[in-house]
């Protein structure tokens, strides 16, 4: 079989025999949990007070009382160093749970924060 290389200042050679390599990069990851995955890990876990209320009722008879606390959430995901020298750190990943439910994207090998505003009622 004969083959003509073309080179990057536009000159070519014609060759009857050689090798081609041809390199292969993934641009994503998709990963897909199965029920029995144990993927969460819980580290550096710290108990904090995101707010208090007290509750009061004035009155000489019973009374509803409520109140609502807003907080902010502070979070952080690391799915770890990619475990093989052919994987990529930082390239974007999808995580879909075995009954097609989809979860958090991220970097592989990215620590990913998270700050959030929720409203406790």
């Amino acid at each position: 079989m004969r083959m003509s290389l073309i080179f990057q200042d536009d000159s070519t050679l014609d060759v009857d025999k050689g090798e081609i390599l041809v390199e292969i990069e993934p641009i994503a990851y998709e990963l897909e949990l199965q029920a029995d995955d144990d993927v969460r890990k819980v580290e550096n876990v710290q108990v904090v007070e995101l707010g208090s209320a007290t509750l009061r009722n004035q009155e000489d008879t019973p009374g509803l009382v409520a109140t609502e606390l807003a907080y902010v959430a502070n979070s952080s995901m690391y799915w770890g160093k990619p475990r093989s020298k052919a994987m990529i750190t930082a390239l974007p990943t999808k995580v879909r749970y075995q009954n097609g439910t989809a979860g958090k994207n991220f970097k592989w090998g990215i620590v990913t924060k998270e700050s959030k505003q929720e409203l406790a009622r």
